[in-house]
């Protein structure tokens, strides 16, 4: 009898473990690839601080535009960040939610259009990535350390609210307070950068 017991705590555990390791992270079908490394660059002194129209300048051309869309012909359009020079995008996990059998095309700023595939995603910080899959050399932003930000911080907001083949946009505000944590979900919180910028 105990011997039956332990069995049963013991496969109840392994499936638990299982089930919560893997239930927000669903794997695409592609070729497996180790995922580049990212470097955070060093917080730039106070009196170096880009105008808005510099950052626009600089940053726009790491946002793009996606296409959500199946057989079925439902659409959904959504913005992303280059990860890498070679085709990760980081995105919402939530853009194809909607839209079952989802396939994407990304849009560069300059015009250019690339078939992409879903790599994994997290339901819960809803973030997903996403690899174009030509050859491709893009450009990647600055990323910087959020543990950083401070309040009162100039901070912009880049993409395509009116569209994936539309130009960017940039809308800018400053930083309420670097870090506020907010329920997702019942069972889940995360910190936030609380901010008064725009999301159009």
């Amino acid at each position: 009898f105990c011997l039956v017991i332990a069995a049963i705590i013991a496969l109840s555990c392994f499936s638990f473990g299982g089930y919560f390791l893997g239930k927000n992270s669903v794997l695409s079908n592609q070729p497996s690839t180790k995922a580049p490394s990212i470097i955070l660059q060093q917080k730039p002194a106070d009196n170096d601080e880009f105008s808005p129209s510099k950052l626009y300048s600089d940053v726009s051309k790491s946002v793009v535009g996606i296409l959500v869309y199946n057989k079925s012909g439902k659409i959904g359009e959504a913005s992303g960040v280059v990860y890498s020079a070679d085709g990760y995008i980081i995105t919402n996990d939530h853009i194809y939610s909607d839209i079952g059998s989802a396939r994407f095309k990304v849009f560069t700023f300059d015009g250019n259009e690339y078939d992409a595939y879903y790599v994994a995603g997290d339901t819960r910080s809803d973030l997903a990535v996403l690899k174009i899959s030509d050859k491709v050399s893009l450009n990647v932003p600055a990323f910087g350390n959020s543990d950083e930000v401070v309040s009162g911080e100039k901070v912009c907001a880049i993409g395509y609210p009116n569209g994936y083949n539309s130009s960017s946009t940039i809308t800018s505000g400053i930083v309420s307070v670097p870090k506020v944590r907010m329920s997702i979900t019942t069972s889940y919180s995360t910190n936030f950068i609380q901010t008064d910028t725009a999301i159009n």
